[in-house]
């Protein structure tokens, strides 16, 4: 009771603040089941990416150890091209289901529920083989025209193979996401589909079979957790959903809502690879190589944004069905603050030792990426920083409207590129790239905000980045104007030291508040910790 109280007390004083109707009622208790299922699933989930990306980033290295440069180029080109269809065959349609089950769920209309996992499985089966038939049939147009090599006629057949099959496992994980479910993603594609395929290829290594047998190994992996996904499907679905029976189909509806997002979907491909595309045209392979780094590392802060709206967003839908207004805002500025909290140690890091950064995780080669890293680092820190703007407008289903900024977006970077790129390199890209992701960004948000009352701007957000802010100063100040020659040893003591401060900052300036509560009693379970100190300054 005390908790719920504090809270109520929280939310009517931000009331004139969020610009919501006084009129609502505030019901704490939902507010903290919803924060309980995000902070869980996006535990689960953000495991998972990590062990999913150890794992992505093991296939190529085999493949590249084990098989010619023009090997790996095919591949490359190979598995290039699978990944552009999938987008383009979901056409949304995953994002659709689960935002339409999550909705339903709201409004407790499990026959709907029903009708949406069926059109969507129906839709995905037609799209997705249409498109395996075309890329089955247009593999050796599409290798010589293209390409200009014939050695990606057959490696582009068997890939055809494995499309559909891909799609439907999309669609399952998509179905459970909308019951709030984190688990099967993790099952699915970071451990089946990425794990798997490393143990599919480890025979064809070692029995020394031709290159090509790598793209049955590929496609035999996923023809298998497809049959496990389909297994897992029919067992674990509801069971108040396997008993009803549907009266009408809603492909209608899905596509209604799930095309919008295929074309923003592409344009954010535009977005986010028109910078490398240019400086491939105007400069050298070495200069892409370079930019790269830094475009990889920067993506990296996206997993902490990815892993909670993952499930944020049917939680979010959930609540957005029943009318729950004053608790989604809540559920907003909490998780906003707790993106930016777990990513802050990350976000000084590489701010104050860029150079460290990239010698660690690539090598001193790749050191002329330091500055688009800095670049392109402050854009995506103001991106996360911001919250699952982009998740929250589909939530509402405006995808119409998410389109239109995306894609005006998209169009604005490549303007960009095209003028900065020829002069300052991969320094104008960074420059584009970043200033079109700060817009869109804030954008995305004045949007929400327009729409819904929707935002992260709370005084007690803005006290903690200032916190950081005056952390950040310090340690950068003692390190570049001290005349002292730090060693990186020392660089990364004075971090942890500076991180150390800003903690204890949020403590004595008591910016942890009772919803935060929930979110570090999950933490503790998990890490199997306790933290009774920053209990006794929150109660």
């Amino acid at each position: 009771m005390k908790n719920n109280s504090a809270i109520d007390n929280l939310i009517n004083n931000d009331r004139i603040e969020n610009g919501n109707n006084t009129n609502k009622v505030y019901d704490s208790a939902i507010v903290n089941t919803s924060l309980q299922l995000i902070t869980k699933g996006t535990g689960i989930l953000f495991i998972g990416t990590v062990i999913g990306t150890i794992f992505q980033a093991f296939f190529p290295i085999m493949i590249a150890r084990y098989y010619t440069p023009a090997d790996f180029g095919v591949y490359t080109l190979a598995v290039t091209v699978f990944f552009l269809l999938l987008p383009i065959s979901n056409s949304g349609i995953g994002e659709g289901c689960c935002r339409h089950i999550a909705f339903y769920r709201g409004k407790g209309d499990y026959k709907k529920i029903k009708e949406v996992i069926i059109s969507s499985i129906e839709l995905i089966l037609i799209i997705g083989i249409l498109v395996a038939i075309l890329l089955f049939l247009s593999a050796e147009w599409i290798s010589i025209n293209i390409f200009n090599t014939e050695a990606l006629i057959t490696p582009l057949k068997i890939l055809a193979v494995a499309l559909p099959f891909w799609l439907i496992i999309d669609i399952i994980v998509a179905t459970f996401r909308g019951f709030d479910r984190t688990q099967e993603s993790v099952y699915f594609w970071s451990i089946l589909i990425y794990g798997g395929k490393l143990l599919f290829i480890i025979p064809v290594l070692i029995l020394g079979l031709p290159f090509n047998y790598i793209f049955y190994a590929f496609t035999g992996n996923v023809l298998i957790v497809f049959l496990i996904a389909v297994i897992y499907f029919k067992r674990k679905i509801p069971k108040e959903i396997k008993t009803i029976r549907p009266n009408n189909s809603v492909k209608k509806d899905l596509l209604i809502f799930a095309i919008p997002l295929i074309l923003s979907g592409m344009a954010l491909l535009l977005l986010q690879g028109i910078d490398k595309f240019m400086i491939g045209y105007y400069m050298q392979d070495y200069d892409v190589g370079i930019y790269n780094v830094a475009f990889t590392i920067s993506g990296y802060l996206h997993i902490f944004l990815v892993s909670f709206v993952f499930i944020y967003q049917p939680v979010g839908t959930k609540l957005y069905a029943q009318g729950k207004d004053l608790e989604i805002i809540q559920l907003y500025q909490t998780i906003t603050k707790w993106i930016f909290l777990l990513a802050s140690p990350i976000i000084m890091f590489v701010f104050i030792a860029p150079e460290i950064t990239i010698s660690v995780l690539f090598d001193v080669t790749y050191l002329g990426a330091s500055l688009p890293l800095l670049i392109l680092f402050v854009a995506y820190s103001i991106h996360i920083g911001l919250g699952p703007a982009s998740g929250s407008i589909i939530m509402l289903g405006k995808t119409k409207q998410l389109m239109v900024i995306v894609g005006s977006m998209a169009v604005i970077n490549l303007i960009l590129n095209w003028y900065l790129v020829p002069i300052y390199g991969i320094f104008g890209a960074a420059i584009a790239t970043g200033t079109s992701i700060i817009i869109l960004s804030f954008l995305q948000v004045g949007f929400l905000y327009k729409v819904s009352k929707i935002h992260p701007f709370k005084k007690l957000y803005f006290k903690i980045i200032s916190a950081f802010m005056f952390s950040f100063a310090i340690v950068y100040l003692l390190i570049n104007y001290l005349p002292i020659n730090f060693s990186a040893y020392g660089k990364i003591l004075l971090i942890i030291c500076s991180y150390i401060f800003f903690i204890v900052l949020l403590i004595i300036f008591r910016l942890f508040k009772e919803e935060d509560l929930l979110i570090i009693t999950l933490i503790e379970k998990k890490l199997k910790i306790k933290i009774p100190f920053i209990r006794k300054i929150i109660r």
